[in-house]
């Protein structure tokens, strides 16, 4: 009868492990996207002739494309764990995040409400 009951937990353990890895993985993966969104924002409908500049307070527009190219996710499912942030082809993102047009922290800050939707089992 123990014996039984230890094979539960062990499955129970792994049901949870598995559900909250999935919800890590939405979680990031739809962050990644709103930050895509955000950043695919055109400048005027022909770059380098007259961009339109973004606002400040809000993300870069888009010239070319390299910025939003450089934005990736990792995801680990064993711990679990998921992070969207830049390669290192791309630190000037880094400096635009800092100063007049963040996009990272503005594009957590519009989705955050949906995000925890999605971590507490919500679509």
């Amino acid at each position: 009868m123990a014996g039984g009951f230890k094979g539960n937990l062990a499955n129970g353990k792994k049901l949870v492990a598995d559900a909250a890895a999935e919800r890590v993985a939405r979680v990031t993966v739809y962050f990644w996207n709103a930050v895509q969104t955000n950043l695919n924002r055109v400048s005027s409908p022909r770059p380098y002739k007259v961009p339109t500049p973004a606002p400040k307070g809000g993300p870069p527009a888009k010239r070319t494309g390299y910025g939003a190219a450089n934005v990736l996710y990792t995801f680990d499912p064993k711990i679990p764990k998921g992070r969207v942030g830049l390669s290192a082809n791309a630190k000037y993102m880094l400096f635009l995040e800092r100063r007049d047009h963040p996009w990272l922290i503005y594009t957590l800050n519009q989705v955050r409400p949906q995000l925890a939707a999605i971590a507490t089992g919500g679509k």
